[in-house]
This record gives C-alpha cells, sequence and structure tokens, in this order.
C-alpha cells in the first residue's frame, strides 16, 4: 500500500510540474510578444531630434513639459526637417508648437506658415497664417493647412488658391490624396487658364491624368463658347470634355440645349446622344432633335433622328424634318446654309409642303425643293420638278415651279381647276396667294358654276402665256396674254375623268394639316 501511494503522489506531483512549466511557457511566450509589439510600436513612433537652436529652457505648459527653444531653430524626424524662429517642444508627447519663419521639409515639398501644430506621432501637422506649400506638381497658398506628411494629403477649408503651370485654381475648401492623385475641391470653385475659365459648385481634378470632373453648377468659357451644365468632365490632356445635365453651349450668334454632350475643344467638334434644341439667334431658326454632331467650334449642324427645324416667318412657324438636318456657316460671310434631304415634309398654317430634299440660305432667302416637290396653298396643290420659294422680310414673297409646273385645286368630289406650264411663279400679299403667273405652254382647266354653286360646265384653253388672279382664296379671273384655243364643255357632256390634264397627279395623302403630321413619311 506505501509503494503504490508513493507511485500515486509521484504521479501526481510530475502532472502537477507539467501544467506548471506548460502555463509558465505560455506566460513568458506572450510577454515577450508583447514586448516586441511594444518595441515595434515605439519604433514605429519615432521622436522629434533636436538639431539646433540658439537658446534652450525648461518648462511646465499646461500639463505638459516642454522645452522652449528660441533662434535658428532646426528639428528633425525621420526625412521631415523643420525650421522656425522659436518653438515649444513637448517632448513627452512628441509634439511641437512652432512659430515665425515656418519652413517644413519633406524631400521635394516645401511648407512655410506663420505657426504650426505638429504631431510627431501621427505626422500631422496644422499651420496657420500665410501657408504656402510648393512641390513640383503645384503651389499651394491658403490661411490654414491640415498636412498630413505621412500620406503627403492637405486639407484646406478657409479659403485657398493653387497654381500649377498655366492654371490657377480658388477654391474655399479643397483635399489633395496624391495615393489616388485625386483632389477635391468645393464651394466657389474657380479654375483660369489661358485658354479657359471654369466656374463650380465642386470640382474633382486628377493630378495625374489632368481630367477635371464638376458636379453641380458649372460654368466653362472660352473663346469660342460659354458652356453652362450640372454634370461632367473635361480631359486638359486631350482637350476633350462631356457635360450632362441641362447643358447649355452659346456665343453670338448660337445656343445649343442638351443632357448629353460631347466636345473636342482641339477642332470644335461635338456630339449630343439626348433631346437637343439648338437655336441660331441671328436668324429666328431652331433646331431640335436627338442625335446630332456639331462641326467647327458649332458653325456646322448635322442632325438625325426624327429632326425638326423651325423657322419663325410671318409671325408664325414653319416646321421642317427630314431624315437629315445640316446647316452649315460660312465663316469668312457669316453666312448659313441648311440642307433637309430624304422625305422632306414641312408645315406652315397657310402652307405646306414635300420633296426629297431642300436647302435654305440666308445669302438669298430662297427655300429650294427637288425631286418630286409639291406644296398646299389653301385648297391649291402645286407640283413640278423643281419648286423655289422665296423669303421677303419673314414673310414668303412668291414661289416659282420650273418644268412641268403644275396646279391643282379641289372643287368638288372629282372635279378639278388646273393649271399647267413650263413654269409658274405665284405672288403672295399678307400671307395669302393673290396671282399665278404661267410661263410657255400655258393649259387650264376651270369649271364654271351658277348662282347657287352647281357646276355648268368646264373652260378648258390652251395658250402661251396666262395670268390667274385670286380673290379670298378662290379664282377671280384668268387673263391670257395671246389669244388661247378655248372650248367650253357642258356639265352633262363630260366626266372627270376628260378633264384631267396630262401628267394629272392629285396626292392628298402627302398633304400635312399640322405639325405632327411631318413626321409621318
Amino acid at each position: 500500500m506505501k509503494n503504490i501511494f508513493s507511485i500515486n503522489n509521484f504521479i501526481t506531483s510530475t502532472a502537477e510540474q507539467t501544467v506548471f512549466k506548460t502555463t509558465t511557457t505560455a506566460v513568458f511566450f506572450f510577454l515577450l510578444q508583447f514586448t516586441l509589439a511594444f518595441n515595434l510600436l515605439a519604433q514605429e513612433k519615432k521622436e522629434i531630434k533636436i538639431l539646433s537652436a540658439d537658446e534652450l529652457k525648461m518648462a511646465r505648459v499646461g500639463n505638459e513639459n516642454a522645452k522652449m527653444l528660441k533662434g535658428n531653430v532646426k528639428l528633425q524626424q525621420d526625412e521631415v526637417v523643420l525650421d522656425c524662429d522659436s518653438a515649444v517642444f513637448y517632448n513627452d508627447i512628441n509634439a511641437v508648437d512652432a512659430f515665425g519663419h515656418v519652413h517644413i521639409n519633406q524631400n521635394e515639398t516645401d511648407i512655410y506658415s506663420d505657426s504650426l501644430k505638429y504631431n510627431g506621432d501621427t505626422k500631422i501637422s496644422i499651420l496657420y497664417g500665410n501657408v504656402l506649400l510648393n512641390n513640383p506638381q503645384m503651389q499651394l497658398t491658403t490661411n490654414k493647412l491640415t498636412y498630413y506628411l505621412n500620406e503627403k494629403k492637405g486639407i484646406y477649408t478657409t479659403g485657398g488658391k493653387i497654381v500649377n503651370a498655366e492654371k490657377t485654381l480658388t477654391s474655399e475648401i479643397g483635399y489633395y490624396y496624391p495615393e489616388t492623385n485625386m483632389a477635391y475641391f468645393r464651394k466657389e470653385v474657380k479654375l483660369v487658364s489661358t485658354e479657359y475659365s471654369l466656374i463650380a459648385d465642386t470640382l474633382n481634378f486628377n493630378t495625374s491624368t489632368e481630367i477635371s470632373y464638376f458636379i453641380g453648377p458649372t460654368t466653362i468659357i472660352n473663346k469660342e463658347n460659354t458652356i453652362i451644365c450640372e454634370k461632367g468632365f473635361f480631359d486638359s490632356k486631350n482637350d476633350y470634355s462631356e457635360f450632362g445635365k441641362n447643358t447649355i453651349m452659346y456665343n453670338k450668334e448660337q445656343i445649343l440645349k442638351t443632357d448629353s454632350l460631347q466636345y473636342n475643344n482641339k477642332n470644335g467638334n461635338g456630339k449630343t446622344f439626348k433631346y437637343f434644341n439648338w437655336a441660331d439667334t441671328t436668324s429666328n431658326i431652331l433646331l431640335q432633335g436627338i442625335d446630332a454632331n456639331f462641326y467647327d467650334k458649332g458653325n456646322n449642324l448635322v442632325a438625325t433622328n426624327n429632326p425638326l427645324l423651325i423657322y419663325i416667318i410671318d409671325n408664325d412657324s414653319l416646321f421642317v424634318t427630314g431624315d437629315t438636318l445640316k446647316s452649315i456657316t460660312d465663316t469668312t460671310t457669316d453666312i448659313t446654309t441648311f440642307f433637309c434631304y430624304y422625305k422632306v415634309k414641312f408645315y406652315k398654317s397657310n402652307l405646306q409642303g414635300k420633296c426629297d430634299s431642300l436647302y435654305f440660305s440666308y445669302k438669298d432667302s430662297i427655300i429650294r425643293m427637288f425631286v418630286n416637290p409639291a406644296i398646299w396653298s389653301d385648297d391649291n396643290q402645286l407640283t413640278g420638278d423643281t419648286i423655289f420659294l422665296y423669303m421677303k422680310n419673314q414673310k414668303i414673297d412668291k414661289f416659282e415651279m420650273f418644268e412641268n409646273a403644275f396646279m391643282i385645286n379641289q372643287l368638288k368630289g372629282d372635279y378639278f381647276n388646273q393649271v399647267k406650264g413650263k413654269k409658274i411663279t405665284g405672288f403672295f400679299i399678307n400671307d395669302e396667294l393673290e396671282k399665278m403667273n404661267v410661263d410657255a405652254n400655258a393649259e387650264s382647266v376651270y369649271f364654271a358654276e351658277d348662282s347657287k354653286k352647281a357646276l355648268i360646265g368646264a373652260n378648258k384653253a390652251v395658250g402661251s402665256e396666262m395670268d390667274i388672279h385670286m380673290i379670298n382664296k378662290e379664282v377671280n379671273k384668268i387673263v391670257f396674254y395671246k389669244q388661247p384655243e378655248a372650248t367650253f364643255y357642258p356639265i352633262q357632256k363630260i366626266t372627270p375623268k376628260e378633264m384631267m390634264l396630262k401628267n394629272f397627279n392629285w396626292q392628298p395623302q402627302y398633304r400635312p394639316f399640322n405639325k405632327e403630321d411631318i413626321f409621318e413619311r
């Protein structure tokens, strides 16, 4: 029993020793790790060193022990060197208050100010009064700057100015993050260069790519244009911009409104991707659409996707559309010409038309219509191989129809008054067709009515030239310059088809009756 007892005591004692040794080892390693961590932390928080000072005094400032330094003070922490006239060095908390001709040098960055608060553990400095920061990328001036020396990040909130090459930027608030090459500016931001000036509420700038991102109301002014928008960016390296919501671009002659615009500042070319509204302020002409390209600083424009030209004339509006609309301005003469082609239609309250292509120039104020053109005025349809509409004092003055000119007026049912010739010229007075002249190969068919407006017959005439006079939109009289060959046919002895002149082509299906109809092509 004793031996058994002794063995058990031995076993128990050995186990307790093993547990003790294991616990002791764990505590030792924990203490070792804590000590190493503490030492590493102490190494990271490197102390500020005093390199020089004319005077040094020990003092108590608040609850901290301090060294009062005066005259030619120079301090250093790693690569950061601080010069000043005087300083209070808080050795226990590794901090400095510096005064007079403060200068921080960190590699290629120099910062100057009237005073400074510096924390050596966080390497955060707050500089006050006449702050100037210089580095190879820029020069910053402000009255207060918080500067993070580890990240080389600067923040000002009391107004600042940055000069970078040929650009100067001012703002109330500024942040610079070198790790991402981004600078952020807020409130009363103004950027001025030799090429343009920018005023914005918010501007973000990438110092590497030299791209400026603007948010909120922004105005950009250059030699050719003024641009107002609420969102966009400007790539100064490539001279390229994109503008978003509520964009307005204008110069002395033209104004563009859109929600999406790409613009190349080098050649003045741009493109819209959303609804746009363009106006020539000197000519009472508007262009609307979705897709448009601008060339030569806005002097030339090409619009597609249901574009609409609006020409304000006669205290009314002429609406024109086609597959493509072009506006071209000759910069030497400042004369603008408009082109519209393929499936062209136009609408005005007293004049409508269609053709395959047309163009209008302010040089002569003539609207030229080509390829199967037709116009409608009141109850008259007018066609020809080519039609010219002449504008005078912002009104339609006359029209000319060349080759196979044909006028048709629907009287009743299938009965039509008709005039044709080699050329027909019509004259407007007070926006109404008053007179037409048929020159060469003149032919006409006119139906006569009794007092009750019942048809009694048709007069068919052939001559060399004739004038047709109209009152209240109806034919009043026809005058032949030479004796015509004329025949009167009683209504009982003719059919409508027999009275139709050669190449008769009535086209009511193409006539637009309102501005919405012109888009049905």
